[in-house]
C-alpha cells in the first residue's frame, strides 16, 4: 500500500504524538503515513519549544482515559463520534482493548477518510466493521444527515462526542452549532473537547510559547484567525444551552494524570490548553 502523504498540520500533530502509537498493533498504522510534508513546520515549532510534544501527549491521553472511563461506566455499549478525526488512530487504540463496550465508532473529517478506511480494511479487518469514516465538512449543519445515512448510526443511543484539535480553527458560533447537533433532550451524550485559553491568561514567562506556536501554524497554513476561550466563556456556553458541565482540566491536571508528577506544568497558569467534559 502506498504511503499517505499528510498535510503540514496533520504531520505536526502525528509527529508530536507518534510515541503513543509505537506499540503493536498500532505501529503498522504509522508505517503508512508520509510525514515529510511537515518537516519545515516541525522544525519551526521545535525551535520555539523542543518539548511541545508534551502538550499533545497530555491532551491525547486525558481524552483517551476519559473515553475509556465513560465506556466502562455506561450500562450499555456506547456510540462514539470523533469530530475532525484526521489521521489520529484513536479508534484503533480504543477498540484493541474495549471493543465490547463500543457499539460503533464514527470518524468525521473533510480529509483522509477514504485513505483511513483503506488502512482499516487492509490491516485491521478485525476492527474495520466497527468503524465508519465519513467525509464531511464539520462546520456545516448537514453533518447529522451524513451520519444518519450510516446504517449503524443510532441517534437514540448514548454517545461520546470527541472534538479534539479543532476548536482553535473555527468560530465560536460554528462550534456552538456543532455541539447543538449532538445535544440530547435528556443530556445523555458525553462531550469532550480541548480548547485554547487566551494568551494573557498564561503565565507571563510562558505565554510566548503558545503565541509563537499558533502564530507559526496560522502563518504557515494560511488560517484566518485562532479562537480561544476563557473558563468563563466555556461555563457561559454550557449554561446558556442548559448543558451539564462536569469537569475542566488544565494542562497541569493532564500532566499529573499521565505521568504522576509535575514537570513542565506546575500550576494552571503554566499551560494554555484545557479540556472540558460534560453532558449535552
Amino acid at each position: 500500500m502506498k504511503k499517505i502523504k499528510l498535510k503540514s498540520t496533520a504531520t505536526l500533530v502525528m509527529h508530536w504524538s507518534q510515541e503513543l502509537y509505537q506499540q503493536k498493533p498500532l505501529d503498522r498504522y504509522m508505517k503508512y503515513l508520509d510525514l515529510n510534508e511537515g518537516e519545515y513546520l516541525i522544525k519551526r515549532c521545535d525551535d520555539i519549544c523542543d518539548w511541545y510534544k508534551e502538550v499533545i501527549l497530555n491532551r491525547k491521553m486525558l481524552i483517551y482515559d476519559n473515553v475509556i472511563l465513560n465506556l466502562i461506566s455506561n450500562k450499555e455499549p456506547s456510540q462514539i463520534v470523533i469530530i475532525a478525526a484526521g489521521m489520529c488512530p484513536l479508534s484503533l487504540k480504543i477498540l484493541q482493548n474495549y471493543e465490547n463496550r463500543v457499539s460503533h465508532i464514527f470518524e468525521v473529517d473533510q480529509s483522509y477518510m477514504e485513505q483511513k478506511t483503506s488502512i482499516y480494511n487492509e490491516f485491521y479487518p478485525e476492527h474495520s466493521d466497527n468503524v465508519s469514516c465519513i467525509s464531511c465538512d464539520i462546520t456545516k449543519p448537514n453533518i447529522l444527515k451524513y451520519l444518519k445515512t450510516q446504517e449503524n448510526f443510532d441517534f437514540e443511543k448514548p454517545q461520546i462526542i470527541i472534538t479534539e484539535g479543532i476548536s482553535y480553527y473555527i468560530s465560536p458560533s460554528e462550534l456552538e452549532k456543532l455541539i447543538k447537533i449532538f445535544s440530547s433532550h435528556d443530556r445523555k451524550n458525553k462531550f469532550i473537547m480541548d480548547y485554547l485559553i487566551p494568551f494573557n491568561e498564561v503565565d507571563i514567562d510562558r505565554r510566548k510559547i503558545p503565541r509563537d506556536i499558533f502564530e507559526t501554524i496560522q502563518e504557515h497554513c494560511d488560517i484566518p484567525t485562532i479562537t480561544s476561550y476563557s473558563r468563563k466563556d466555556i461555563e457561559k456556553l454550557f449554561k446558556e444551552n442548559k448543558w451539564n458541565l462536569q469537569e475542566i482540566y488544565t494542562l497541569n491536571n493532564m500532566e499529573f494524570q499521565r505521568k504522576g508528577k509535575y514537570k513542565y506544568f506546575h500550576t494552571p497558569s503554566d499551560g494554555w490548553i484545557q479540556i472540558v467534559i460534560g453532558n449535552i
